[in-house]
């Protein structure tokens, strides 16, 4: 039989207690984005993308923020946390977020692995003009602005911090783009990831800041 170390047991737990309010309250909160929220994203194009579109390949700095929903989602495969959230990105303006991780421990510590987003986003994606079957299995999360446009990421390391005295856990991370849709059609780069969610809601906050090629 396996044991757990007193550390494990509370990690666990912690996870446990998440999925269960997060999941089972009446008050749900919803993985998917409103309506409203998915339409806004088809406003007008930025100023110079067109530009943009038509111009060579070039390295450009990258920032994005998002206000996001986690819902933690048990299978058979383990505990995932897949998400969505209405921000904005250079190079996008108002745009979309889904994502998915997998939760793990690395030395009694929690953590989590980038896992395929298309395994919970796939009609969504579909639903703003991704051709799913392109978006490989590596891609954790996708930024897309209901426009055509959208980047890829691939989760390369997660630390995730266990709840503080409010229920707040932060992460850090960091990302590297393998690909995208529209004008980052074969963008490249990478970013490093910095957010919370509360333990109990799912509610958060994620930034990114690095550089991509398209």
């Amino acid at each position: 039989m396996k044991t757990f170390s007193s550390s494990q047991k509370i990690l666990v737990g912690l996870s446990l207690v998440f999925l269960t309010s997060a999941c089972l309250t009446p008050e749900e909160p919803q993985a998917d984005l409103s309506n409203s929220e998915l339409a806004s994203l088809t406003e007008t194009a930025l100023p110079g993308e067109e530009n943009l579109r038509k111009g060579k390949a070039a390295e450009r700095a990258y920032f994005e923020r998002f206000k996001n929903q986690i819902i933690p989602t048990s299978t058979e495969a383990g505990l995932f946390f897949p998400g969505s959230g209405i921000g904005n990105a250079t190079h996008m303006g108002k745009a979309a977020t889904y994502l998915n991780q997998q939760f793990i421990t690395v030395n009694g510590l929690p953590a989590t692995i980038g896992a395929p987003v298309t395994d919970i986003y796939s009609n969504e994606l579909a639903a703003l003009g991704l051709n799913v079957a392109d978006i490989p299995a590596e891609v954790s999360s996708i930024t897309i602005d209901g426009k055509g446009n959208s980047v890829w990421f691939k989760n390369i390391q997660n630390i995730v911090k266990a709840p503080d005295a409010n229920g707040i856990q932060t992460f850090q991370a960091v990302v590297e783009i393998v690909g995208g849709s529209g004008k980052f059609e074969g963008a490249t780069g990478s970013g490093d990831v910095e957010g919370f969610f509360n333990s109990v809601t799912g509610k958060g906050e994620s930034t990114i800041k690095g550089r991509i090629t398209f």
